[in-house]
């Protein structure tokens, strides 16, 4: 009996790192994620909440990949305002889901689950949207010697 419960802590333990484990639900932004902003997000469905892979998306191309860890079925809408960025289809539990969405020079978006319920329950979320560092350009535009003589 004991051997048989080693394959289902193991593959819960995996879910778990994979999705991060911070928990989140009702608009709260801050407490979803931590990280560095980033332009490829793991996204975890879970009943009823959201985890992200990074604490903020790039103002970029961004490819999320959605992953329904909850035990029902569950969507991700990614929106500005009411204009939907990018949606998954219906996920059932276990089931992923990539979708790139381009979210140049926005500074906010919501995340959403659109199924019946599931908004009130607190699958809905403001995310953070930020630019993308600047480049180093100091050795760009000039030689070491000329860098060196400055």
């Amino acid at each position: 009996m004991r051997h048989r419960r080693l394959p289902a802590v193991a593959a819960l333990s995996v879910v778990a790192l994979l999705l991060g484990g911070c928990v989140s639900g009702g608009g709260d932004e801050s407490a979803s994620a931590e990280g560095a902003p980033s332009a490829d997000v793991r996204v975890g469905l879970v009943d009823y909440s959201f985890t992200r892979s990074a604490g903020a998306l790039l103002a970029t191309t961004v490819t999320l990949t959605v992953t329904n860890a909850g035990s029902t079925d569950h969507d991700l809408q990614l929106l500005d305002g009411e204009e939907v960025l990018g949606a998954t289809r219906v996920l059932a539990p276990g089931e992923e889901q990539t979708i790139t969405v381009d979210l140049s020079g926005l500074e906010k978006v919501t995340f959403l689950c659109t199924l019946p319920g599931h908004e009130e329950m607190g699958m809905v979320e403001d995310v953070d949207v930020v630019p993308e560092p600047a480049a180093m350009t100091s050795f760009a535009t000039h030689t070491p010697q000329e860098e060196f003589a400055r």
